[in-house]
C-alpha cells in the first residue's frame, strides 16, 4: 500500500492512477489530517508527500512521520513544485528518501517509486520476529525453532499417525503462484499421474479467465486514463485547455515546427467585470461557457484555444500561410460574438477585443508571442475596444 499526500485532486488521480496500473495498491489524501487518521488503520510501504498542502505543510508532516516509532521507517518520497536546492536538502535532511520536483513524466514517478522501495527493501532483509524460541526472517521468508531452520512440509490434525498429511504443491510458472493441496499420506503413495492433467487443464482455465480480467481491465483503465488526462488538461467552464496546457502546446509546436508561419492571438470580453457586478456572477460564468462554445466551433481542429485566466482566451492558429486569412478569421469571430444573446443580460450584447501575433516574425517563443499580442490588445482597448490589432501594424 501506498499513501498519497496531495491536496490538488486532479493530480493525485492521476498518481492513484498511475500506481494502480503499475500494480500498486494506493490511497490518496488531502492533507495531513487525513493522512494520519489513515495510519492508525494501516501503515504503508511508501508515503508520497507534497510540500505546500492546507495545514501543516510537507516539513511539518514529515517531521510527525519520523517522530512516530509505527511510521518512523517508512520511507517518504517528497513530491512538489519547489525547485530550489535549499527545499530539496531541507526535506532529505528531516529525513525524506527521495525528491520528485514537479512537473514530471510519469515513467519518472513510477522508477523512482520503484527504487526507493527497493531500498527499503534492503534495508529489511534481515529484519526478524521472534516469540520465546521461535523466530521468522522476514526478508528471506525462513523460519526458525530453537535455531534450526523448519520446512513445514508434513502436518497431522489427530494424535496418531494416521492422521498425518502431506502439503502437495507445483509451480504454475506465473508470477511465482503455485497450486497447493493436502492429501493423507496413504493416499500419497498411489499412483497419481491424472494430477498433472487436471493441473494442466486448471491452468489453462484459469490464465483464459485471468486475460479476460486483464482484457477488460485495460479497456476500462484505458477510457478511465482518458477521461483523467482530460480533466487534467482542460478548463472546466469553457472546455478549452487550461493555462498549463496551453502554455505547453503551443511551446511544442514552436519547438518542433519553428519555421511554422502561425498567428497568436490574445483576447477578452469587453467590461467583462461589469457583467459580473451588474448581472452576477452565474451570468458571467454563461458567458464564458458560451464563448468557450464560439471559440471551438470557430477555429479548426489543428488549432490551440485556451483560457488562461479569468476572461482572458489564447488561440494559436497554425499554417496560416496567408495574414488576410487569419485577420479575416478573427474579424468574423468578432462579429459573430456581437451576435450572441443572453436573456439574462436583457438584450445587452458583448464584445471582445483581440491583439494579434504572427510567428516566426514576431517571435518564435510563447513569452515573446505572448508579450508582443498582449501589447496589440493594449492598443486595442486604447482605440475604444470592440477590435482588433496586430503587433507593430495598423489596425485594419
Amino acid at each position: 500500500m501506498i499513501y498519497c499526500v496531495e491536496d490538488e485532486r486532479n493530480i493525485r488521480e492521476l498518481l492513484i492512477y498511475t500506481l494502480e496500473t503499475t500494480g500498486f495498491k494506493a490511497r490518496g489524501f488531502g492533507n495531513g489530517n487525513e493522512l494520519m487518521k489513515a495510519l492508525k488503520e494501516e501503515i504503508p510501504e511508501l508515503i508520497l508527500l507534497d510540500i505546500m498542502l492546507p495545514g501543516d505543510d510537507g516539513y511539518t508532516i514529515l517531521e510527525q512521520l519520523k517522530s512516530m516509532p509505527s511510521v518512523k521507517d517508512v520511507p517518504v518520497i517528497m513530491v512538489t513544485a519547489k525547485e530550489a536546492e535549499f527545499d530539496k536538502v531541507k526535506g532529505l535532511e528531516g529525513g525524506a528518501d527521495d525528491y520528485i520536483t514537479k512537473p514530471f513524466g510519469m515513467m519518472e514517478f513510477v522508477a523512482r517509486v520503484k527504487a526507493v522501495l527497493r531500498r527499503s527493501a534492503r534495508q529489511n532483509e534481515d529484519k526478524e520476529l521472534h516469540y520465546d524460541e521461535l523466530y521468522l526472517n522476514v526478508g528471506r521468508h525462513e523460519v526458525h525453532y530453537r535455531e534450526e531452520k523448519v520446512d513445514l512440509m508434513k502436518i497431522r490434525i489427530g494424535n496418531d499417525y494416521n492422521s498425518d498429511r502431506y502439503l502437495a504443491y507445483t509451480d504454475m510458472g506465473l508470477n511465482d503462484w503455485m497450486i497447493c493441496y493436502v492429501i493423507p499420506v496413504s493416499e500419497a503413495q498411489k499412483s497419481y499421474n491424472f494430477v498433472r492433467k487436471y493441473e494442466l487443464i486448471f491452468t489453462i482455465g484459469f490464465c483464459v479467465m485471468v486475460s479476460m480480467l486483464f482484457l477488460w481491465g485495460f479497456v476500462k483503465n484505458r477510457s478511465k486514463n482518458k477521461q483523467l488526462i482530460q480533466a487534467a488538461e482542460t478548463d472546466a467552464l469553457t472546455s478549452a485547455y487550461n493555462k498549463r496546457s496551453t502554455e505547453e502546446r503551443i511551446h511544442n509546436v514552436l519547438q518542433e515546427h519553428p519555421q511554422e508561419p502561425g498567428t497568436f492571438v490574445i483576447m477578452d470580453v469587453d467590461h467583462f467585470k461589469e457583467v459580473n457586478d451588474i448581472y452576477g456572477h452565474i451570468t458571467g460564468d454563461k458567458v464564458l461557457h458560451k464563448f468557450g462554445e464560439v471559440l471551438y466551433e470557430h477555429f479548426r481542429e489543428g488549432d490551440i484555444v485556451g483560457r488562461i485566466g479569468g476572461d482572458e482566451f489564447v488561440v494559436f492558429m497554425r499554417k496560416t500561410d496567408s495574414r488576410e486569412v487569419a485577420v479575416s478569421r478573427i474579424e468574423s469571430l468578432i462579429k459573430k460574438v456581437k451576435e450572441l444573446t443572453f436573456p439574462e443580460m436583457n438584450g445587452k450584447n458583448i464584445t471582445i477585443s483581440a491583439g494579434m501575433a504572427f510567428a516566426p516574425e514576431h517571435g518564435t517563443g510563447y513569452l515573446d508571442l505572448y508579450k508582443n499580442a498582449d501589447t496589440a490588445l493594449y492598443k486595442t482597448k486604447q482605440n475604444g475596444r470592440d477590435g482588433y490589432n496586430i503587433y507593430e501594424e495598423e489596425k485594419r
